[in-house]
């Protein structure tokens, strides 16, 4: 009964946001003439359908943060169709708010009949330059704004599922401490991580934040090794909960060393496996610049 009332509450301030969204893509649509849904990134991925459809989908997040809940099936049938459904809302709206030589369009035509026209003459924008109608394509690119606000709504979804909880007590735990740091010094980041095992085995998780907090430096600066450590607690029982993961650059990528990552509730994540001095970098080692 208890999640049934989460589930409608939290659906709540889903609608909320999805309304919310629609209207202001509507209105800067019509004010402005710029449909923020239709960016569009090298013509297949709908960069700003998918934005708006995290925007629709966002009081899902924020309402079951707030109430502490956990997404279930249902949930993501709720929050992707939400996301799709603000897709069709904002083009209803904009149906209600357009003038026709000052007559409203709504008496003209049909809001199916308007789609159709709209879709039908649709502009495509890639990045921020639009390219001009795009015909009968405009339909496609209908089916690929919409793949964009289900794919927004379920983003949200994942978000949630990924934040750390405490199942004893059915509460998300809050983020008491996080820190980045960037060296290429094997031997210090070895030291480190031998430390923060240690720590882990004595359970001394809050330590590990000021443990990293002196290795290396805060900004990349030509350094090849990012160590990022991020720890939540629950508010009410002794829950901990750990992100601790070492990341080589490639490029202007950032990549994972295999291996050294650990993620997880205390007591599962209390050892580390042994950082090897000089450490792979997959084409180096960390002393190497």
């Amino acid at each position: 009964m208890k999640k049934a009332v989460q589930d409608l509450i939290v659906s709540g301030f889903g609608m909320a946001t999805s309304v919310m969204t629609a209207i202001i893509l509507a209105i800067i649509e019509t004010k402005l003439n710029f449909a923020f849904y239709s960016i569009t990134w090298w013509f297949v991925i709908p960069v700003g359908a998918l934005l708006s459809g995290v925007a629709a989908a966002s009081g899902y997040y924020w309402g079951a943060r707030v109430f502490h809940h956990r997404p279930t099936g249902m949930f993501i049938f709720n929050v992707i169709s939400v996301a799709v459904t603000t897709y069709f809302l904002l083009y209803y709206l904009e149906y209600r708010f357009l003038d026709v030589d000052g007559q409203p369009a709504s008496e003209l035509v049909s809001f199916g009949q308007y789609m159709d026209l709209v879709i039908g003459h649709q502009s495509l924008r890639v990045r921020t330059v639009n390219v001009g109608e795009i015909g009968n394509f405009g339909y496609a690119l209908a089916v690929l704004q919409i793949l964009g606000f289900a794919v927004g709504g379920f983003a949200v979804f994942v978000f949630l599922r990924a934040a750390p909880f405490c199942k004893a007590c059915s509460k998300y735990l809050q983020k008491v401490g996080s820190v980045v740091r960037y060296t290429n010094d094997a031997d210090e980041l070895a030291v480190a991580w031998a430390d923060s095992a240690s720590q882990l085995r004595r359970g001394n998780v809050p330590l590990l934040t000021g443990l990293w907090s002196s290795v290396g430096e805060s900004k990349d600066a030509d350094r090849h090794i990012r160590a990022t450590v991020k720890f939540w607690r629950c508010s009410t029982c002794p829950e901990e909960f750990i992100d601790l993961i070492l990341e080589r650059s490639s490029g202007n990528q950032w990549t994972q060393i295999s291996d050294f990552h650990v993620r997880g509730p205390l007591p599962q994540v209390q050892s580390l496996s042994p950082l090897p001095v000089p450490v792979d970098l997959g084409g180096g080692t960390v002393g190497l610049t």
